[in-house]
Formats: structure tokens, C-alpha cells, sequence
């Protein structure tokens, strides 16, 4: 199976999802399993999740609203690898950090 998607992938180097499940066709698929809990004694809780305090749902739709407006600006790595600003003047690459 996973020697026919690799010569797929060598032929054509992408697949669509059409092409990916005539691949995986002769795959035999098992059977539903419910919920695994560890054991046979446990079941899984009713219990809800922890209700987050609306002061933290505040501060972070603050933060998500900050990031839609200012960002974070990336720059792509410099020229002596993931670094970023001048090449030292005798065009050797930048030692890291010690």
C-alpha cells in the first residue's frame, strides 16, 4: 500500500484526494471501536469541561484583536542562515550565541 503512493507520489509528485483513496482502496478497514477508557470499569465522565473565568476570555480576545491589528512582523533568515540583520563585515557567517 504504502509502496503504490510512493511511486505515485515519485510519478507525479502531488496527489489530489481522488487520487489518494484509489490509492488506499484495497486498504481493509476494521471495525468502529468505541471509546477506550482504560478499563472496562471506568466509564466516560458527564462531568463539562472547567468553565474559563470571563477576566481570561477577556484578555485573550484582547490579544487575539491586538495580533489582527499590529502582528508580528517576520523577516526571512539572512544570508549566514536563521539569523537576521548584517553579515559581519569580513563576510564570515555569525557565530551563535554561547
Amino acid at each position: 500500500m504504502l509502496d503504490s503512493l510512493v511511486l505515485e507520489l515519485l510519478d507525479k509528485e502531488t496527489l489530489d484526494k481522488a487520487q489518494i483513496a484509489e490509492i488506499f482502496i484495497p486498504l481493509r478497514l476494521h471495525p468502529d471501536r468505541p471509546a477506550w477508557t482504560g478499563s472496562d470499569a471506568r466509564t466516560p465522565s458527564a462531568i463539562p469541561p472547567v468553565e474559563i473565568p470571563q477576566e481570561i476570555r477577556d484578555r485573550a480576545a484582547a490579544g487575539a484583536l491586538a495580533q489582527k491589528e499590529g502582528g508580528v512582523i517576520l523577516t526571512p533568515p539572512g544570508p549566514g542562515g536563521d539569523t537576521h540583520g548584517d553579515v559581519p563585515a569580513d563576510g564570515s557567517s555569525p557565530e551563535p550565541p554561547a
